[in-house]
């Protein structure tokens, strides 16, 4: 029963992140046109102005806090051994997600499509470009890309073009 509440708490977490990320890189989807800075973006280092530099910052923070909170989990005397050890696997699987977005990008990147990055869930992938509106044959390269490095239905390969 813990197991499948602490998987649904990190499913959620998960799933959270990737749509705050995503509604900060494009409030437009979400109705969300206040671009009005907040009290702890502007009180962070000095302000990204490329949206998908910003996206990797942010995600960035995010992932070393989870991790950090991971490795407490892990290392503290109080908690289960059930419990440090679904921590664990966490820790594993956010660690190869993030593999999988930085290959990801990183051959985007290599391909011509500066900026590009990817955020990787089990069983779906969003992937960011600069363009107005990717050509069929782009949309075509990344999706074979994610599949390739992923697995994942080509139906949960999300393309966000950035202009």
């Amino acid at each position: 029963m813990k197991n499948i509440l602490m998987r649904i708490a990190y499913a959620a977490a998960a799933i959270a992140l990737s749509v705050g990320c995503i509604a900060a890189l494009r409030p437009d989807l979400f109705g969300l046109e206040d671009n009005t800075p907040h009290e702890e973006a502007t009180a962070a280092a000095a302000p990204v102005t490329d949206p998908i530099a910003q996206f990797r910052q942010e995600r960035e923070q995010l992932r070393s806090m989870q991790l950090s909170e991971l490795d407490d989990m892990i290392n503290s005397e109080s908690t289960s051994p059930e419990i440090a050890r679904m921590a664990e696997e966490e820790k594993l699987d956010v660690l190869r997600r993030y593999e999988i977005e930085e290959t990801i990008a990183g051959i985007l990147r290599a391909q011509g499509f500066t900026g590009a990055a990817a955020c990787a869930e089990d069983d779906c992938v969003s992937v960011l470009i600069y363009a107005d509106e990717p050509t069929q044959a782009q949309v075509a390269a990344i999706t074979e890309l994610v599949v390739a490095h992923t697995g994942v239905d080509t139906a949960n390969i999300k393309i966000i073009p950035i202009n």
